[in-house]
C-alpha cells in the first residue's frame, strides 16, 4: 500500500517584527505545539526581531531575508543580477520543502501575494483579519485583496468590527467569519512591580510629582491618530490650566520621512506636559506608568494596547467607530466618545483625572474583564481546535463549524 501523505499546517507571517500580528501569532504557534501532535512550518515573508523566536519553535523559512537586500542604485549590474537569481532560487527552495501542507494560516489579510503563489499545495486556507477598511486600502491592492476573498475557506475575525467590514464591505458571508478573542499570555500585572523602572522614568523625564500620566503607545501615523494628540493636548491645557497632568506618547519614530513635521509642530504647540518617545523594548514598562490610557486612533481592528493597559489596570479613552476597542471597554472599562470629538475626549479624560475613584474602577474592571476574556488558557482552544479540526481531511468545512459554515466547493 502507499505511504499516507503526512498533513501538515503551514503558519503564514507577513512580518517578523514586535507588531501585534506576528507576536499573536508566535503566541498560536507556541500553543499550537504544545495541544497538536500536527507537524507544521512556519514561513515570514519578512525577516525580522522575532524570527529566531519562531525558530526555537519548528522549521521557519524566511522569504525576504535582511542581508539580501541590495540597493538597486549602488550596486553593480552582475550583483544585482546575482540577487536576482538567488532570491529565485531561494524561492522555489522554500516552495519545495512546503509540499504536503493541507492547512495554511495567514496573519492578514494582506497575504494575496503569497497565498498566490501557495495555490499549487492545493490547501484550504484560514485567514486570520486584524485589519479594518483604511488598513487593508493601505496594505494591499484589489488584485491581490481578491485572490484573498476568492480562496480563503474561513475568516477569523479579531473583533466584531472586523466581521461587519468584511461583511459588509467586502460582500464575505456572515457564516464564513468566526469571531475570537485575541489569547493573551499575561493577563494580570501589578503596578508595583514596575515601582523602580517608574520612577527612574519619571525622574529621567521631569515628570512633575503627583502627576498624571496619561499615555498613548502606537506609531506615530495617521491611523494612529498621531495629527490629533498635540492639538489635543493644547485643546486640554486651554480648558485646564492648573490640571497637574502630562501626556506620554511611547512609539514616535524620529528617523521617519514624517519625524521633521512632527518635530516641528511638537515646537510650534510649545507643550511643556508632554513627551514623545521612540519604539523600543521597554513599551510595557512605559505603560505602567500611565494612569489613563489614551486611544485616539481613527482605526484599529482590536488593539493590543487596551488589553495591556488593562492588565495594569488602566482604563482607556477612545473614539466610536473606530474599531473594536468599545467591544472591550463598553460602558465600564473606560470611557468612549463620538468619533474625532477632541473636546468629548476632553472632557472623558478630565473625568477620569479628577475622579480617582471611578479611574480606579473602570481599571480594575478591565483588569477582571481581561482574565475572563482573553486568557491564553480561555481563548486560545478555540484557535488550536480550529486549525486541527480544518486539517481533518475526514470533515467538510460545514461539519466543522456545526453546521454555520457552507461548504464552499468553488474554495476548496
Amino acid at each position: 500500500m502507499p505511504k499516507k501523505a503526512v498533513k501538515k499546517v503551514l503558519f503564514v507571517s507577513h512580518k517578523a517584527n514586535m507588531s501585534g500580528a506576528p507576536l499573536l501569532l508566535l503566541d498560536i504557534v507556541r500553543e499550537f505545539k504544545k495541544q497538536s501532535a500536527v507537524p507544521f512550518q512556519v514561513l515570514m515573508m519578512e525577516d525580522g526581531n522575532l524570527a529566531n523566536e519562531f525558530r526555537l519553535l519548528g522549521e521557519t523559512l524566511i522569504w525576504q531575508k535582511n542581508s539580501q537586500h541590495i540597493s538597486v542604485v549602488e550596486q553593480s549590474l552582475l550583483k544585482k543580477l546575482k540577487y536576482r537569481v538567488n532570491t529565485i532560487t531561494r524561492g522555489a527552495e522554500i516552495l519545495f520543502r512546503l509540499r504536503g501542507t493541507s492547512l495554511i494560516f495567514f496573519n492578514t489579510i494582506s497575504n494575496g501575494h503569497i497565498l498566490k503563489k501557495l495555490l499549487f499545495l492545493k490547501a484550504k486556507h484560514i485567514c486570520y483579519v486584524h485589519e479594518l477598511e483604511a488598513a487593508i486600502h493601505m496594505t494591499t491592492n484589489k488584485e491581490s485583496l481578491q485572490a484573498v476573498l476568492q480562496n480563503t475557506n474561513l475568516f477569523i475575525a479579531c473583533s466584531q468590527a472586523v466581521k461587519n467590514n468584511l461583511s459588509e464591505r467586502h460582500a464575505v458571508p456572515e457564516k464564513n467569519i468566526r469571531v475570537l478573542p485575541a489569547p493573551l499570555a499575561t493577563v494580570y500585572r501589578n503596578k508595583k512591580d514596575y515601582t523602580a523602572f517608574v520612577q527612574v522614568f519619571k525622574d529621567g523625564n521631569a515628570i512633575p510629582a503627583g502627576a498624571i500620566v496619561v499615555g498613548v503607545v502606537g506609531g506615530d501615523e495617521w491611523r494612529k491618530g498621531y495629527d490629533l494628540f498635540l492639538p489635543l493636548i493644547s485643546l486640554y491645557t486651554n480648558l485646564y490650566p492648573a490640571s497637574n497632568v502630562f501626556f506620554v506618547w511611547k512609539g514616535c519614530n524620529h528617523r521617519s520621512f514624517n519625524s521633521f513635521f512632527n518635530l516641528y509642530d511638537v515646537e510650534k504647540f510649545s507643550q511643556p506636559n508632554c513627551l514623545l518617545l521612540p519604539h523600543g523594548n521597554d513599551s510595557i514598562d512605559t505603560m505602567a506608568s500611565f494612569d489613563i490610557h489614551l486611544l485616539i486612533s481613527r482605526e484599529d481592528p482590536y488593539p493590543l494596547v487596551v488589553l495591556e493597559a488593562a492588565s495594569f489596570g488602566i482604563p482607556t479613552v477612545s473614539f466610536c467607530g473606530a474599531g473594536g476597542s468599545t467591544e472591550f471597554i463598553e460602558t465600564d472599562a473606560g470611557i468612549s466618545v463620538p468619533y474625532g470629538n477632541l473636546l468629548s475626549m476632553v472632557a472623558a479624560l478630565q473625568m477620569l483625572i479628577t475622579k480617582t475613584e471611578v479611574r480606579n474602577r473602570m481599571g480594575k474592571c478591565a483588569q477582571e474583564k481581561l482574565q475572563v476574556k482573553h486568557a491564553r488558557k480561555i481563548a486560545m482552544p478555540a484557535f488550536v481546535s480550529t486549525i486541527e479540526q480544518f486539517n481533518s481531511p475526514e470533515k467538510s468545512i460545514h461539519e466543522i463549524s456545526g453546521g454555520h459554515l457552507p461548504v464552499l466547493s468553488n474554495l476548496m
